[in-house]
C-alpha cells in the first residue's frame, strides 16, 4: 500500500506482527520545516552526550523527556555489525523507530523482517520484538518513547550488562522474554 501524507511524502506500509512499518521516500522537507519554525527543539549534534548501552551500541537523547513533561523522548542510536537488543517487552511505553542509515533485522511479536533506511517501525507497548545488526556495517536509527522516561534506563544500561539487565529493566516497566 503506498499512501501520500499531508506533507506530500510516499509512505509505503506494511504490518509486520504487531508492527507497523513504514518505508518513508524522503524527509528532509519536513525536517527543515521544523527547525525554521521551532528552533528552540534543536539539539545541535555537537551538543549531545553519547554513552554505551548494550555492547556495540551507543545511544544520544535528543528530547530528555523531562523538558516536556514526560510525555515522550527522542534518542539516536548507532548499532555496530552484531549488536543487538535482548528480547523484551514495553509494557507502558510505545517505540518508534526511524532507520536512518544502514539496514536493522527485527523480530517483532515473533516476525522478522529487516528495515533499511528510510523505514520506520512502529512497536506497540506490550508487542515483544528485538532487534539486531547483521550487517557488516553500523545502522543508525532515530527512536521515539511515548510516553518517555524510558530513555534514563540506557544511561543506566552498560553499568549492569548483562547480569543487572532484567532488574533495572523491571523497574521502567520493561521486561525480558525468550
Amino acid at each position: 500500500m503506498t499512501t501520500l501524507d499531508k506533507s506530500g511524502l510516499r509512505r509505503r506500509g506494511f504490518v509486520a506482527g504487531a508492527a507497523l512499518v513504514t518505508a518513508v521516500a524522503s524527509v528532509r522537507p519536513v525536517l527543515a520545516e521544523m527547525a525554521t519554525v521551532h528552533p528552540h527543539h534543536i539539539a545541535p549534534s555537537a551538543d549531545l552526550d553519547w554513552f554505551p548501552t548494550v555492547p556495540g551500541e551507543q545511544m544520544a537523547i535528543h528530547v530528555p523527556s523531562a523538558q516536556i513533561g514526560g510525555r515522550f523522548a527522542v534518542v539516536e542510536t548507532i548499532a555496530e555489525p552484531g549488536a543487538a537488543a535482548p528480547p523484551h517487552i514495553h509494557r507502558s511505553a510505545d517505540e518508534y523507530f526511524f532507520v536512518q542509515q544502514g539496514e536493522m533485522h527485527f523480530v517483532c511479536d515473533g516476525v522478522e523482517f529487516d528495515a533499511a533506511a528510510g523505514t520506520s517501525v512502529l512497536i506497540p507497548r506490550g508487542v515483544a520484538h528485538t532487534w539486531v545488526n547483521l550487517t557488516d556495517k553500523p545502522v543508525r536509527t532515530l527512536v521515539t518513547f511515548t510516553p518517555g522516561g524510558i530513555e534514563q534506563m540506557f544511561k543506566e544500561l552498560a553499568a549492569v550488562f548483562p547480569h543487572g539487565v532484567e532488574d533495572l529493566a523491571a523497574r521502567y516497566d520493561t521486561y525480558l522474554t525468550t
